[in-house]
Order: structure tokens, then sequence, then C-alpha cells
């Protein structure tokens, strides 16, 4: 009995941090696991993007891929996904040396109930656990960083971990920063070092940093030249890195500030203004708490070099706004997580306390409240989309029937379709206002966002090898005949037809 409760006590924050995670990833994201929705890019069943993803710069999901298996089996992503983003919790509070249990149960929240975690089992599932694999590497680089007795090992093996986590998905490069910027708060705050040390580990930091990107930027341009497949131009891509300058990078920082505290404060991320208010509230108690120990401090340095610090970390927690020249999205704020760490840390390492008990169980009322909005609005997501899907597999069920029924199709001919199927096939469901303009859902009350997405659905759920042809030149020799001009559209009877060799699908 002695030998288990010392094997449970050795391992007891790594055994509840993956209690707690599992549990809240369950209640947030177990629908997704258990009920797959075809729609967006996140329709494919097999992976088969892999030459894609390495021109726009994730040059590493194709060797784990090889690892996960290139089914997308929405169950086992789950599970692989909470496994990671546990041992990532877990890491991150040794790393900080947290361990009471509303604490580890906080961190525990911030990490797996977020918007990019929602967005991505709702509609890039197949993608959902290579994220909480570059959380896990960028995580995990801080760590070696901190654990590391020898400082130059520790920067190397970092900078090394850091660019694979990059190669996944560069976003979570974001998470390093934010995890770098808390530590040497953490640093500051504990006034046990030197102003010398502290510019020691800010400057191990930065060049930490610049080597893992540099590492990964080499990596890619490797596996590139290796599967021979060249770099895209896309607005996801790593390409706009090369077109900043030192002035486009000035000129961008307010707008990065603005758009990190407009996430927290203004956007309404989860629908709910209840997630505004126990914003606020934090911000608040974070105002309070900072003060403090602003007061506490006793070398007025290691209080200017806290000021900047918390200043900069907005900038370095949303730093991908900038590296994406301002194209950025849900799937790539998670690093924004880290803000509730930072508002909180002076209570978190107990640097601050208002009545003992009290502000404990007060801090731990708001991360209830905040999981709950988290939970309730994921469920709610995921079961819109579950119903248009459904809806939209009716709508392509009876195009498939129609097309395989027409006397001009011989089975191999080229179909062309005239307008956008989504758009001809919308839907007015209930909360389409409110989740219509999340990632990948669409406008139109359908899963299908743009043309090549149909073809895909054909494929990967009905297994249809259409032959389709996306040629502009000759959709508009078809648009101009007298054939197209009598046909009907969708869902009107007679709008597939053969013209001039082609099966012609008018959707407009």
């Amino acid at each position: 009995m002695n030998v288990k409760r010392l094997e449970y006590s050795r391992y007891r924050e790594l055994i509840t941090v993956t209690v707690i995670t599992f549990v809240l990833g369950f209640f947030a994201y177990g629908y997704a696991f258990t009920n797959f929705t075809p729609g967006h890019d996140g329709i494919m069943t097999v992976t088969h993007d892999q030459a894609w993803q390495t021109a726009i710069g994730r040059g590493l999901m194709q060797v784990y891929v090889k690892f996960r298996g290139q089914m997308d089996a929405p169950w086992l992503i789950g599970i692989l996904t909470l496994i990671y983003t546990s041992i990532a919790v877990y890491m991150t509070v040794k790393a900080f040396e947290i361990e009471e249990l509303w604490k580890l149960f906080l961190v525990a929240s911030v990490f797996t109930l977020n918007i990019a975690y929602i967005c991505s089992a709702t509609v890039y599932i197949y993608l959902l656990d290579i994220y909480g694999m570059a959380l896990l590497l960028a995580v995990l680089a801080f760590y070696f960083f901190v654990r590391c007795k020898n400082r130059i090992v520790g920067i190397l093996v970092a900078s090394v971990v850091l660019s694979l986590s990059m190669g996944l998905y560069q976003s979570y490069f974001a998470v390093t920063v934010g995890l770098f910027l808390l530590l040497f708060i953490w640093k500051v705050v504990k006034e046990e070092n030197t102003l010398k040390e502290l510019l020691v580990l800010a400057a191990g930091e930065l060049v930490t940093l610049i080597i893992g990107a540099g590492l990964y930027a080499v990596t890619l341009k490797v596996i590139q030249k290796i599967t021979n497949v060249a770099p895209y131009d896309s607005y996801n891509s790593v390409s706009n890195i090369s077109n900043l300058s030192a002035r486009s990078v000035i000129a961008m920082i307010p707008a990065c500030y603005k758009n990190f505290f407009y996430f927290f404060y203004k956007s309404q991320p989860y629908a709910n203004k209840a997630f505004l208010y126990v914003n606020v509230c934090l911000t608040v108690l974070a105002i309070v708490s900072y003060a403090y120990v602003l007061y506490k401090i006793k070398n007025n340095v290691n209080r200017a070099l806290l000021l900047v610090a918390v200043f900069v970390f907005p900038l370095g927690a949303n730093c991908i706004y900038i590296l994406s020249s301002g194209m950025i999205h849900y799937l790539m704020v998670f690093s924004y997580q880290l803000f509730y760490i930072l508002l909180l840390f002076p209570v978190l390492k107990g640097y601050f306390k208002i009545g003992g008990v009290v502000a404990d169980r007060l801090v731990t009322a708001f991360a209830v409240v905040l999981s709950l909005i988290v939970i309730r609005f994921s469920n709610d997501i995921l079961y819109y989309q579950k119903l248009v899907g459904e809806g939209t597999q009716a709508s392509i069920t009876n195009i498939v029937y129609d097309l395989e029924r027409c006397p001009d199709y011989d089975g191999g001919m080229q179909i062309v379709m005239i307008g956008d199927p989504g758009k001809a096939m919308s839907q007015n469901y209930d909360m389409l206002d409110v989740f219509g303009s999340y990632p990948g859902i669409g406008g139109y009350g359908d899963t299908i966002t743009y043309n090549t997405v149909f073809q895909s659905y054909t494929h990967y759920i009905f297994g249809r090898n259409y032959n389709f042809n996306y040629s502009e030149d000759v959709a508009e020799i078809i648009k101009g005949t007298d054939e197209f001009q009598e046909m009907a559209v969708y869902p009107k009877s007679g709008y597939i037809k053969e013209i001039d060799g082609y099966l012609v699908i008018r959707f407009e």
C-alpha cells in the first residue's frame, strides 16, 4: 500500500492533469470524436493533402501522418489530442512549480478549452491531433529550456524541438514565446537573480527562438526539395514573412495589440457576453494583484522589467499576427490562452493572497464559469454543424441520384458545374447568423464551401470518382449555347443535361 501511495505521489500532477484534461476534453469535444460531419477541407476521410501542407510550410505533417495513419478516424484523433494536451499541461505546471489542485484545474482548462481546438474539431478534425502535437512540442521546447542545467544544451535542444513544432503548424511558435515571457516575469518577481542573469535569460530565450525559426526554415527547404514540392504563396503560408520589413513590422504593432485585446473584450468568440464580463473581472483582479506585486518588489529595476514584460506579453503571444502580415484566424490563436495565466500569475504563484481560501475559490469560480461557457459553445456549434451536414448529405444524395440516372450520362464523361453548388444548396438554419462566420463553416447553411468540395464530397463520402472539368473557358462556351439557356436551374427538374459532350450541372 505504501509503495502504491509513493508511486501516486510521484506522478500526482501528471495523473491529476490527465484526468482533468480528458474530462474537460470529452465534455467539450466528445460529440466531434463520435460524430463525423463532412464539410469544407475537413471532408477528407483519408489524408491526401501532404503536398499542399508541405507547400505552405507544414512539411512535417506528412511525417506525422505516417505515424498516425492516413485514415482520419475522429475517435483516435480525439484521444491522441487529449494525450498530447495532458502532457503539455503537465510540463507547464512542472516548469512553473504549480501543484495545488485548483491551480492544476485552471491551467488544464486554459490549455484544453479554446476556440482553436473548437474550430478544428468542428471542421478540421483530421488536423486536430496535429495541432495537439504542435502544442506539445512548443511546450516541450520551453520545458527543455527551463530544465536543462547546461544553458547551451538547453538552448540547442529547445531550438530543435521548437523547429519540429513549427514544421507541424507554425502558429504554435507564439506559445513558446508566451511561455518564455511568463518565465521571465516569474524570475523578475522572485528577485533571486541579478540584472545580468535576467538579461542572460532573456537573451537565451531570444536566441532559442531565432535558432528554432532558422532550423525550421532550413528543414522546410530540405523537405520541399526532397519531395519536389514548390513553395506556395498563400494567405496561410510562410511566404508572408519574406515580405516583412522593419517599417512594416513597426506599423503593425498597434494593430497587433488591438487584435489581441479585441478577442477578449469585444469579439465574443464564444457567442456569450458572460465571456466578456468574466474577462473584465479577471483583468481587474490582475491590475490589483500586479500593483501589489510591484509594491512588494524592492528593486526598482525589477519593477521596470516587470512592467515591460507585461506590456510586451500581448505582442509576444500574438506575434503570429505580425509574422502572417495580419492574416490571422481562430485556428491560429491558441497562444491567446496564455493571457489567462498572465492575468492570474501573481495568484497562481502565491505572490498575491486576498482572504486566503476566498481568493482561491474566487479564481476557481471564474475558471469554472469560463469552462462552462466554452463547453456549451463547443457543443452548440458541433451540433449545429451536424444538422447542417445531414441536410447537405441529403441534398448531395439527390444530386448523385439525378446525375447517375440522367440518360445522357455514360459514366466517364466530364462533368462541368455552372455556378456555386454551396450557394445553390443553401438552407436557412436557425443560428446560421451566429455560427456561419466561423472558419470553414460557411454562411450558406451547408458544408460545401467552394466548388471542389463538392467533388471531394462525392469521392470521400460516396466513393465516386467523377471526372470534373473546372476550365473557365469550357464553362463560358457552355453558357453561350442555346441548350444551356433552356436548362432548368437546380433544384428544378432538368438541371442536369449533356451539352457538347459534357454533362452540365446548372447551379445558377
